[in-house]
Parts: C-alpha cells; structure tokens; sequence
C-alpha cells in the first residue's frame, strides 16, 4: 500500500492532473441537506491529483491483504465482503464526483502490478 501511494504522488509531482466535473447545487436545482453535506466535502478535498486514485488503490490493496491473510483463509465470505467493500469505497469515489472511472481503473490497476511481486510462491532453501 504504501509503495502503490509513493508511487502515486511522485506521478502527481511530475504529471499533476485534475478533474472539473463537481455541479453546483443551483446546475443541479436542489437544495438539501445531502447536497449540502457533498458541498461540504467538495470543499475540503479538491479535485487535484486524481488519477490514480490513492483511495481505490488503498482499499484495493487491503482486500487484497486481506484475503491472502490467515484470518480468511478457509472462509471464502470473508474474502467476499473485503472485496465487495473494497468495490463500494471504488464506487463511492465516482458517486462523489471525487474520481472519474478512469482513475479508479488506474488505482486498481496498481494493485494488480504488485499481486505478482508480493505473493510469489517463496523458494525452499535446499
């Protein structure tokens, strides 16, 4: 995870990127407290230094820690919920208008790039 995430900002150093897809709540025509909890949140986390996203790369490499860890082993509804969760964070981002699809793809991407480097069958010494 935290080499997925280091990877993530020295991209955004060197490419930064952003997105302009957050509506107004008058574009909308609503006026609510859901909109204006999304408002809120719109406000404190701008839409900078998107892709990948650091959210879906982080909840996709839990799962998958997760579900290679003891804990699940043997219980395949365990590995089922931690991925599910992980797939409900991923779309919460694009519900939010915090990530495109895009950069949730990217994300998960980047879990798969590690999969075959951190859980590679081990050598026996001989």
């Amino acid at each position: 995870m935290f080499s997925g995430m280091t990877f993530c900002l020295i991209l955004y150093m060197l490419l930064p990127n952003g997105l302009d897809i957050r509506p107004t709540a008058e574009e909308i025509g609503r006026s609510n407290p859901a909109m204006w909890v999304m408002q809120l949140l719109w406000k404190a986390d701008a839409s900078v230094n998107v892709c990948p996203s650091i959210h879906c790369q982080s909840s996709g490499c839990m799962a998958l820690a997760f579900s290679q860890s003891k804990l699940a082993k043997g219980r395949p509804g365990l590995k089922v919920l931690a991925w599910v969760w992980a797939g409900l964070i991923c779309a919460s981002t694009v519900f939010t208008k915090q990530h495109s699809i895009i950069d949730v793809v990217c994300g998960l991407a980047l879990v798969a790039v590690w999969v075959p480097v951190l859980y590679r069958p081990s050598r026996q010494k001989v």
